[in-house]
Parts: C-alpha cells; structure tokens; sequence
C-alpha cells in the first residue's frame, strides 16, 4: 500500500497549517479540496459488536452502534475517568497489533483511532490506513490528514451520538514509547478536529504512541496485555508491542490499567 512513498528523516508527525486539511509530519500539503462526500469507515473490530471476533470491512454510517451514557466512572473505584483500561482480550489486542503494523503493508508508522462506549473503557478499533488519508509514510515519519481522519470516524456515528473515549494512535517502528516535539507541536489541534467531526466535547481524548519492535514468545504467550510502568505491553507473532497514552498535549503520561 506504501510501497511507492517517500520521505526524509523527519521525526514522527506533526501537524502543518491546515486550511481546510491538515498534515502531520513535514510536508505542508494543502492540495485537496475539503468536501462533505459520504464516508464508508473500515471499522476493524468491535468487541460488543464482533463478539471477539477480528473482522474486516465496511460498517454503514447510517446503522452506527450506540453508546451508551455513562456517568463520571464507568467501572470500578480504580478505573476514574483519566485513565485508560485495556481488556484482557486476544482478539482486541490482536486487531491493535493489525494495524499497528499497518495490516499486511511496509512496516511505516500510521494512524489508527480506538473508540469507547465510555470515557474510561476502548471497545472499537478503526482502520485508517487507507493511501487517501496520507501524503507521506516512512519508518520515521507520517504525514496525515487529520481533520478527515476525524470525519472518517465520525461517519461511523448517528446524529446527536458519539463515543465517550476517543485515542488516537500513531505507531513508532523504532520501538521507542517517547512522543517527540513534532508530536506535541500541533497535539491540541488534534483534539480539536475531533470535537468538531463528533459535535460534542464530552469525550476523553487521549494521543497514544504505538511501539513495537521484533521479538518472539511462545503461542501460549501472546496477545496478554500486561502494565509494564505506565504503559500497557503485549507480545505478538513477530513483535514485542508497547502502547503509552498521554493527554490532549502530548506531553503527560496518563495512567492505564489492563483489566
């Protein structure tokens, strides 16, 4: 799918003057006129929805599942609104892992969303990997529309719906769990562009960086998330995956929990 892009030695993304379209990274690209087209959403998995099973695919805009309307907390005393509580689910972990490593393609960084039905709780994972959304992939460096990744998962919800959790994940090859200052440099516009795809601020946003880097376990244990400091690890066929979660800055670690 990226086989045929291009790119310097920038670090991670970042986000240029926008207009109409945003881009991370280091390309300024402002080429693409913003419409208000019908979008179909590759909606990866949903635990509720998929009963633990991986799919792929199209999910029509117009049947959305529906949140549901939690208060402050939504589980247990340990798992406030702030944090981030991972499942112990194989097929979740699995369908991160997917698109951490961009589905089948060249291992570049990309952008994946998670979605929940709480401020507190990930059950959706959305694809974003589509060449539309990107002007530039490398193992270094991603340049991204931000505002329509924003209405790409936006499309997936009803009118006067939308999730209490919003992530959004770009991954880092390298291994390492830093966000860079390109990373931080344009983190709050990010946030913003989902306020305004979704029509609603109540939601718990979280950046989160994506890691991963080669090494291999047995069968027996793979795809157990576990807390290793304040991120959340996993082990995978080919990779060890490491995911750390900070606020809307991109600056502050939040805390996780794996249930």
């Amino acid at each position: 799918m990226f086989g045929n892009w291009f790119g310097g030695d920038d670090e991670n993304e970042q986000e240029a003057d926008e207009g109409e379209w945003s881009v991370s990274v280091s390309s300024n690209v402002d080429h693409l006129a913003d419409t208000d087209v019908t979008l179909s959403v590759d909606h990866v998995y949903s635990r509720e929805r998929d009963g633990g099973t991986s799919t792929t695919g199209s999910v029509s805009p117009s049947t959305p599942r529906k949140p549901s309307k939690p208060g402050t907390e939504d589980g247990p005393e340990d798992v406030t609104r702030g944090k981030m509580a991972f499942p112990r689910d194989k097929p979740f972990m699995q369908a991160m892992e997917i698109r951490g490593k961009n589905g089948a393609h060249p291992r570049v960084e990309t952008v994946y969303v998670v979605t929940g039905d709480t401020y507190t709780r990930p059950t959706d994972v959305f694809a974003l990997d589509d060449p539309k959304f990107f002007s530039k992939a490398t193992p270094t460096a991603v340049s991204s529309y931000g505002k329509q990744m924003a209405k790409q998962v936006a499309a997936n919800f009803a009118d006067g719906e939308a999730p209490r959790l919003v992530a959004r994940f770009h991954t880092h090859p390298s291994g390492k769990v830093i966000p860079s200052a390109t990373d931080q440099k344009s983190a709050e516009k990010i946030r913003t562009q989902f306020e305004e795809a979704l029509g609603t601020t109540d939601f718990e946003f979280f950046h989160g960086i994506h890691a991963y880097r080669e090494a291999s376990v047995g069968p027996g244990e793979r795809h157990a998330p576990e807390q290793t400091g304040s991120n959340v690890c996993w082990y995978g066929e080919q990779y060890r995956h490491e995911l750390g979660v900070f606020d809307a800055r991109f600056q502050t670690p939040k805390e996780v929990v794996v249930e």
